[in-house]
């Protein structure tokens, strides 16, 4: 691209300027740490969209902004990629980049569609390319592609038709080699060709004329034949560039001149050339070894080139030599350097400068008025230098002075220089006489860190213990020490003379001081409480119009000389932290501030109150400046003592506003979730829209400004409209992440601005559109439109048909409720004739039995009578069966847990069936584990359901044997039992299993009598049981019942276990109350016995002592005494037995004839319940005896009603008793709460915590409360969990695992028998009382 005048001078200027002042850093190298394939670049062009591509010995490169994309040889010809990573040579145009590579012939890529094309020799093929060693290219006027080949010379590549015509030795026959390395058209189509050891070849297409240009038919002025480049410039001059130097050939005259870059004595010394370029007016060359020269030509009026005026020339380190070069629209030029990568030379002037020589830290600088530099540094002693000869020297000092010492430097009206040493004074410089002098001062007043001569020539010095104040002409000394109550205590860092005289000196700590030079007293005092931020003064300034700058660790302040001092304005950059250290201040010529801090560079411009930072980005090295180090020369640079140098700068070269540069969308990339996440990019170039699907809505783009050389200067935000409408900052990054995007279209902008600089007007815009899944397709809308409708149809349609059959299911509902009651009618009547039967059957099996013991019947009338009593006991089996069955379907069946070994009943059960059984051919059999386990079951239930599976196998088998096996099956939590019966009968039809368990349901063929609901009453049972029932059968070969019920296993002990079957022998004993009778009387004993032993079991004693024994162990219901007998008598029986706690709780009758008040009175003391006086009338001793045990059971209450809470002790004597048994009870209640969390409590191991026997533990829980020990625990266990669901801190399963049920479906059973509702509904009441 031709570039502006402006931008060739500022070019020019780059160049120019690196050279005087030595600048290495004037151009960039891209090499392998930023990304470039290989080092050995040889071909570099830019695109439309500013893309810079380059051709390298390791593939294809795209640079854009801060990254390059690389294409790799491929090892498929698949159209994606290069197919040979040896690249020659570059060319672009029209969208397509040309890519001429070393063997394997061109390709050509379509930038927009992203597709290479390969075009490779082919000898079947005359249209092809001869051969696929390509060197270099051109676009010719009439449009089409110029190709140079190493081996067959030149090939013209028609963009239409896609064919090639060649040129070369066969068809142009002068043509004196093959062997071309360039090629060159000029204006009137004229074809040129470098040769690699023909020199130059030019050949007229249109006459078929051909002329050859070497060094012997020049003279000399072609340097060499071997022509690497040839370049026709826009005056139609060929610029040739050989193995030894440049020449310039002339078409209109043939006129040929030599060029030489190094010298006018020959070519010896010239350099290899690879590259021409014509940028601006100037003419560009890269040799070898790696050089830039500059050529400015001078032309005639023909445009026919003279000479060169001017030579410049650039050395690039690192490289081997310069292959191409171009420039960008922005004026910035691009290198391909053999050896090092891709070079940048930028078209900006670099705005700040440093002295490469030069690392101290620089604490002081002094210009002279001869330009001359005078450098104070910590450690390195005083440098000086010399612009003009670009040279820093060190300064030796004379003996007396230390070259290490000095902390300031100060340059006086009469050009003397004053330097501040550590120690003992100040060094003075005369520059006309080049002598040093030294005037020291007191030991105290040492460390000059500050030197000012004030309007009357007086030299102000500041030291660390105060000022000096030094006359050059009389050579005294005036002192102003610190700490003296008119002077103030200060350490003095700068000083500075305001306009009206006075001397400011800024402190390290404590503000700002201001002296009168006449009087020298103290007038004003500026800290942090007098309108400071800070206190550390770093520097201090006056600037032209006499207003003090104020430079501290928080920002800056300025005195206005027009204001009243004190009168402080406090000036606060925008920018943060190291921002803030104001280190030095100096003024440019248009007014403006800067100041130097520890980030970098401030210019503040005061009539806009604007502040504009420079930091690395801008060319300031990293470290920040020191304090107080700042100088201006003549010219008006301004010089800045840093940490590692001086950076200086002219600050008019330094715009307000830079050119801002375009945005480019250099990458899109999408992201595709998944098992393994896919990535795609997608091609931007040349594009305003992408489209994506709805799986692409992660995306990341990248971006940068058009014009590398503000790489680094530039700001971007950005906005997706359509997702947020504000604006988003992200300063410097140049990469954009969405994650997520709902799909929608989108537009997203993107804009950039210059550091310091407002926000450009110029968006850089994308639109999106993200496809809705499938699923939200516009179709899919549509699709869902009918498939709703359909759906409202439906409803309606099945609407319409749910209220029909609920009309016809409120009539089945009648009809079935008709018949339920008619059922419940039924079962009501039968259960209320089965009771009526039960009494007349008690008297009819009474006296048969009686009658069969009778031994004078006869055989007949035996045989007669059993035949009575058989029916009788099958009618009293029948009744019994329907009262069990109405107790279950009422639901009024409880299941009863036990204790003990299952094996033993159902082994007592078939016992009782083989000894019933009359059949010959029937065998029944019993098979049981070889050691049972001791399980928790309801014996009753268990009796009821084998009862009637064995009773029905027995019914309907004849012959062959009837199977009942008992096998376990544990899991982690429970033990199952399971009980198969299984017979050799006739059979149920398959059609009728599933109506076996019906209510009253027989199968009409077996003509066998039954009432139908045994079967039902099993299924009903084996519920209760928590079990479960199933069946097979078939015809002729029999039935099998399994049934599965949960039965917890029980680990006990052999102690235990003989303990635990005592318990069970206890609970199975005869439900009469029993009756202990203590009398040594044998006949009213016996009168006793016979007037009781109907109605209770009676026990016996004869004295006391026996009475005593015989109620310890048995714990009996009652006890009838007398008092007077030998031994021990009633009274002191009594006594014994009611400190006991295993028999406090029994009733006593004492049966007596001492009638005596005072007897009387000691019985009732003991605690007996009734006090007869003999002789007493039977009945009166029934009524007594049914009175006190009829008040058991109210004791029964009331210890039931105590069992959740603590009960205080009674003041009465009647509840006293209550009191005393019920803390017995709650003892035991304290016992199982502590144990509850087992699944089975252990009654032997209860008993043991009591510290009683297990039988005695029994009688008296039974006495107290009316339950036996495992119907306590578990009420004991429903009235705790019904506490904890009360809490609201618990759900039913919870509570039910708290106290040891494991089972839910068995704990809401036995919460329901409890309370008579559900844990749930318990709960809900519980939760609205509240």
């Amino acid at each position: 691209m031709i570039l502006g005048k402006f931008q060739l001078l500022l070019v020019l200027f780059l160049l120019g300027w690196s050279i005087s002042f030595s600048q290495p850093n004037q151009y960039k190298i891209l090499s392998l740490e930023q990304g470039i394939s290989n080092i050995n670049a040889l071909s570099v062009v830019q695109d439309d969209q500013g893309f810079i591509w380059v051709a390298t010995e390791l593939g294809l490169n795209r640079f854009s902004g801060n990254s390059f994309k690389h294409y790799y040889k491929s090892e498929h010809v698949d159209g994606i990629s290069v197919n040979s990573n040896e690249i020659n040579k570059l060319l672009y145009d029209d969208g397509h980049i040309y890519i001429g590579t070393r063997a394997n012939g061109l390709n050509i890529f379509d930038i927009q569609k992203g597709v290479f094309s390969y075009f490779t020799h082919d000898p079947d093929d005359k249209n092809s390319i001869a051969t696929n060693d390509i060197t270099d290219m051109i676009k010719g006027i009439d449009g089409h592609i110029w190709l140079s080949t190493y081996h067959r010379g030149i090939q013209r590549f028609d963009t239409t038709t896609q064919t090639f015509t060649h040129f070369g030795t066969e068809t142009i026959p002068d043509l004196p080699s093959n062997s071309i390395w360039s090629v060159a058209q000029d204006q009137q189509g004229k074809l040129y060709s470098g040769h690699v050891n023909h020199g130059v070849s030019i050949f007229d297409a249109k006459t078929g004329n051909l002329e050859n240009l070497h060094t012997q038919n020049t003279a000399g002025a072609l340097p060499h034949d071997e022509v690497k480049i040839l370049f026709c410039d826009s005056r139609n001059n060929i610029w040739i560039g050989t193995k030894k130097g440049l020449a310039v050939y002339t078409p209109h005259n043939k006129k040929i001149r030599h060029v030489p870059l190094h010298s006018t004595t020959g070519s010896a010394n010239e350099p290899f050339v690879h590259t021409i370029r014509e940028i601006g007016e100037g003419i560009w060359v890269g040799t070898e070894p790696s050089r830039v020269y500059v050529l400015t030509p001078r032309y005639n009026s023909d445009q026919e080139f003279l000479k060169v005026d001017n030579v410049r020339s650039v050395d690039i380190s690192n490289s081997i030599s310069v292959q191409d070069m171009i420039a960008d629209e922005f004026g910035n030029v691009w290198l391909a350097l053999y050896g090092s990568g891709l070079g940048f030379a930028s078209h900006f002037t670099p705005f700040f400068q440093t002295l490469p020589d030069v690392k101290a830290v620089i604490s002081g600088i002094v210009i002279d008025r001869q330009n001359t530099g005078w450098l104070i540094t910590e450690g390195s002693g005083l440098l000086r230098w010399t612009p003009d000869k670009n040279l820093v020297e060190k300064v030796k000092a004379p003996s007396n002075i230390r070259d290490k010492t000095f902390l300031t430097a100060y340059q006086d009206r009469q050009d003397n220089i004053w330097l501040g040493l550590v120690d003992k004074g100040v060094a003075q410089f005369h520059t006309s006489t080049k002598q040093w002098h030294k005037i020291e001062l007191d030991g105290e007043l040492n460390e000059v860190r500050a030197i000012l001569e004030d309007q009357k020539g007086k030299i102000w010095l500041g030291t660390i213990n105060g000022l000096v104040i030094y006359d050059p002409l009389s050579q005294t000394f005036e002192k102003l020490r610190i700490n003296m109550p008119s002077l103030g205590d200060y350490a003095p860092r700068s000083l500075v003379e305001d306009g009206s005289g006075n001397i400011w000196v800024g402190t390290y700590g404590q503000g700002v001081y201001v002296f009168s030079t006449e009087n020298r007293t103290l007038i004003a005092h500026f800290d942090t409480h007098g309108g400071l931020r800070s206190n550390s003064i770093n520097h201090l300034f006056r600037d032209n119009e006499n207003n003090i700058w104020i430079a501290t660790n928080e920002g800056m302040a300025v005195q206005y000389a027009k204001q009243e001092l004190g009168t402080l304005k406090n000036i606060v950059p925008p920018k943060p932290n190291a921002w803030l250290f104001i280190q030095a201040i100096a003024e440019d010529r248009n007014g403006n501030i800067w100041c130097s801090t520890k980030a970098g560079l401030l210019r503040y411009v005061p009539k806009d109150d604007r502040f504009f930072s420079y930091d690395q980005d801008f060319g300031i090295p990293l470290g920040g400046f020191k304090n107080s180090s700042v100088a201006a020369n003549k010219q008006h640079y301004l010089f800045f003592g840093m940490q590692n140098g001086i950076c200086f700068f002219d600050p008019k070269e330094i715009p307000i506003q830079l050119p801002i540069s375009s945005v480019h969308i250099r990458k899109f990339t999408t992201f595709r979730s998944g098992e393994s996440p896919l990535q795609q990019e997608k091609q931007t170039y040349g594009v305003k829209q992408l489209r994506l699907s709805y799986q692409e809505n992660s995306f990341s783009i990248e971006f940068s400004a058009a014009d590398y050389a503000l790489h680094g200067l530039m700001e971007f935000s950005y906005q997706l409209h359509g997702f947020d409408s504000d604006w988003t900052n992200i300063g410097g990054e140049q990469v954009l992440n969405f994650r997520n995007i709902p799909y929608g279209n989108y537009d997203l902008l993107i804009r950039a601005r210059l550091k310091n600089e407002n926000w450009s007007g110029d968006v850089t815009r994308l639109s999106i559109n993200i496809k809705p899944p499938y699923y939200l397709s516009p179709y899919a809308k549509v699709l869902y439109i009918l498939l709703m409708s359909g759906i409202a149809f439906a409803i309606f349609f099945f609407y319409h048909r749910k209220i029909k059959a609920e009309g016809e299911l409120r009539l089945k509902k009648l009809e079935h409720q008709q018949q339920q009651q008619l059922a419940t009618e039924r079962l009501h009547f039968f259960t209320n004739i089965t009771h009526e039967l039960r009494t007349p059957l008690t008297l009819i099996l009474g006296p048969l039995d009686d009658l069969l013991r009778e031994n004078n019947l006869s055989t007949k009338q035996k045989k007669l009578v059993q035949v009575v009593q058989k029916s009788s006991n099958r009618l009293f089996s029948l009744v019994n069966q329907l009262l069990e069955f109405r107790k279950v379907e009422s639901r009024h069946k409880p299941l009863v847990l036990g204790e003990g070994y299952l094996g033993e009943v159902v082994q007592d059960i078939v016992n009782k069936y083989r000894e019933l059984n009359v059949k010959d051919t029937l065998q029944i059999r019993c098979q049981l584990p070889s050691t049972d386990l001791r399980t928790t079951f309801d014996a009753e239930i268990i009796h009821i359901i084998l009862d009637n599976l064995l009773s029905n196998a027995y019914k309907y088998t004849n012959t062959g044997a009837i199977d009942v096996q008992l096998t376990y099956e544990q899991d982690q939590l429970n033990t199952w039992s399971v009980l198969r019966i299984k017979d050799t009968g006739c059979g149920i039809p398959e059609e009728y299993l599933e109506r076996i368990y019906d209510r009253f349901f027989q199968i009409d063929h077996q003509a066998q009598p039954g009432t139908g609901i045994g079967l039902a009453m099993v299924k009903e049972l084996v519920a209760v049981h928590y079990g479960k029932i199933d069946i097979k059968s078939k015809v002729g070969d029999g039935t099998e019942f399994c049934v599965r019920l949960l039965t917890n296993h029980i680990a006990i002990t052999p102690q235990q276990e003989k303990m635990a079957d005592d318990a069970i022998h206890l609970e199975n004993e005869d439900s009469q109350p029993v009756i202990l009778v203590v009398e040594d009387d044998v006949d009213l004993r016996n009168y006793i016995v016979a007037s009781l032993e109907t109605h209770y079991t009676i026990l016996l004693a004869d004295n006391g002592i026996q009475g005593l024994d015989a109620a310890t162990k048995h714990i009996p219901d009652l006890i009838i005494s007398d008092v007077m007998m030998t031994g021990l008598d009633g009274f002191e029986m009594v006594g014994k037995l009611k400190e006991n706690r295993s028999t406090s709780h029994i009733p006593i009758i004492l049966f007596t004839a001492k009638d005596q008040e005072i007897d009387r009175q000691r019985g009732y003391e003991l605690g007996v319940d009734s006090y007869l006086i003999k002789p007493v009338h039977p009945a009166l001793l029934h009524k007594r005896i049914e009175n006190i045990l009829s008040n058991r059971k109210n004791v029964h209450n009331y210890v039931l009603q105590k069992l959740p809470s603590k009960t205080e002790k009674p003041t009465n004597e009647l509840d006293t008793d209550l009191w005393k048994e019920n803390t017995f009870v709650q003892e035991f209640v304290e016992i199982v709460e502590h144990y509850m969390q087992d699944d089975v409590l252990d009654a032997a191991k209860l008993a043991e915590k009591m510290n009683m026997s297990q039988s005695t533990l029994y009688r008296k829980l039974k006495a107290l409360t009316g339950k036996n020990i495992n119907q306590l625990v578990r009420k004991i266990r429903i009235q705790k969990a019904a506490t904890l669901l009360q809490s609201g801190q618990y759900n039913v399963t919870e509570a039910s695992f708290m106290v040891g049920i494991h089972s839910t479906i068995y704990f809401r059973q036995c919460f329901k028998e409890e309370f008579g509702l559900l844990p749930s509904e318990y709960l809900k009441n519980a939760s609205e009382s509240k």
